[in-house]
């Protein structure tokens, strides 16, 4: 959407036989929808922008005017918010937070719109075209993905041991209660 097409997408997309339909900034959401009736739209997220409120209408914003347009557009759908250095992938790459809001959005869209399947590519400056086309064009299903130094990240969860500790209150402790005044603060504190 953007009119970024700094990683040559719409290029490497034809080569692969992919029918592209480039649309510039500000163009009509809805209307775009409607005529090029897309399979897989790929939503390219300003970067670098200093002015967050810019920021957030060049981004964000405009990601909601698509995300609309394709809630309304009845076929299924992908929608692929690529960013550039968003996420803290190796802890040493300078981040782009302007960017984030976006994230956000696109993760409660699938929930709103359970025929857009979101997917979110997030790249570092280096990263290759060959590499962004060879992500857009694969079958896995991924739903967050970054590229650093080569390297495809995928996001994670370990399991983490909680030493025990002492309780939190003790027998004859003073405490004090903030807040309402209603019954659940004096039924605590009894």
């Amino acid at each position: 959407d953007q009119g970024q097409d700094d990683y040559g997408l719409a290029h490497g997309l034809q080569q692969r036989g992919g029918l592209v339909c480039v649309i510039t900034p500000g163009a009509d959401a809805v209307a775009s929808i409607r005529a090029a009736r897309p399979s897989h739209v790929v939503f390219i997220s300003p970067s670098g922008e200093r002015d967050l409120h810019r920021a957030i209408d060049r981004g964000l914003h405009r990601l909601l005017d698509w995300v609309r347009a394709l809630g309304e557009h009845p076929a299924d759908v992908s929608l692929t918010l690529l960013t550039q250095d968003v996420l803290d992938v190796t802890g040493a790459e300078p981040l782009d937070a302007s960017q984030a809001p976006s994230i956000g959005a696109l993760k409660v869209a699938q929930y709103e719109y359970p025929h857009i399947r979101c997917r979110h590519i997030d790249l570092s400056a280096a990263s290759s075209a060959t590499t962004l086309i060879d992500e857009l064009c694969s079958t896995n299903q991924d739903v967050s993905v970054a590229y650093r130094g080569g390297q495809r990240w995928l996001p994670g969860l370990a399991a983490a041991t909680i030493p025990p500790t002492a309780p939190p209150f003790r027998e004859g402790g003073t405490y004090l209660l903030s807040g309402g005044f209603g019954g659940v603060g004096l039924t605590l504190g009894r």
